[in-house]
């Protein structure tokens, strides 16, 4: 391919590279062509998006455009958990582990962000907004381990985009996104956000906010949607 596309005269063909990417086998074997054994990512995808319509519909049934927010996680869900493994290992596949809403999962970083949006949302139905500058900050909202290790892992975040970059590795993104959601959700679990004190609810809004953007980031980088609610 690289050879016929330096016949073919195209400037950026001496800057191609290629990448090697493991193998994906189903429980009853590996998928291959000569034992007729095909698997079409096409009905895969549809069968992620309705299990996961199910899995919604117990949870949320009330939730509005249902169906749009299944179709963005259960496409999301396939996509992430294929980038999770590193690039080069075989895996096999397993509808538990890549639908479910807890662990290393696609749904579980979706959820959380949809989680902090919705935090978001409350605070601004009650008129309080995330910190618009640095002399608004009330430091004593976040003197404590659980934000400490959170804001680490923010700062880090773009020079783990930058490894995954140089190193044709995304599983770097995706293990850098569940961290941050891992580590938003033990603050949040930890700290109320929403308290009497404005300064330390702003203070504790703007972490919320800077932890949506990054997981927002994350999502996308992967080709993955982040929605506003699940």
């Amino acid at each position: 391919v690289f050879k016929v596309l330096e016949l073919l005269g195209e400037p950026w063909a001496k800057d191609c590279e290629h990448v090697p990417f493991g193998l994906i086998s189903f429980a009853d074997g590996m998928m291959s062509t000569r034992r007729g054994k095909v698997v079409f990512l096409e009905d895969v995808l549809d069968q992620a998006v309705e299990r996961i319509d199910k899995i919604i519909a117990e949870k949320n049934p009330d939730l509005q455009n249902r169906s749009e927010i299944a179709e963005q996680v259960g496409v999301g869900a396939i996509v992430f958990y294929d980038l999770t493994r590193r690039r080069i290992k075989d895996w096999t596949f397993d509808w538990d582990r890549i639908l479910t809403f807890e662990g290393e999962t696609g749904p579980y970083a979706m959820y959380s962000h949809a989680r902090f949006r919705s935090i978001l949302r409350k605070a601004k139905e009650r008129g309080v907004a995330p910190c618009n500058s640095i002399e608004e900050i009330d430091f004593s909202a976040l003197d404590n381990e659980e934000a400490k290790s959170l804001l680490q892992t923010l700062e880090d975040f773009p020079n783990q985009i930058l490894r995954a970059a140089e190193q044709y590795e995304p599983s770097i993104v995706t293990q850098s996104v569940l961290e941050v959601a891992d580590k938003a959700n033990r603050f949040y679990n930890a700290h109320h956000v929403l308290v009497e004190e404005e300064g330390v609810s702003r203070t504790r809004l703007l972490l919320v906010q800077a932890v949506t953007v990054v997981l927002k980031t994350g999502l996308n980088l992967l080709g993955v949607a982040a929605p506003e609610e699940m």
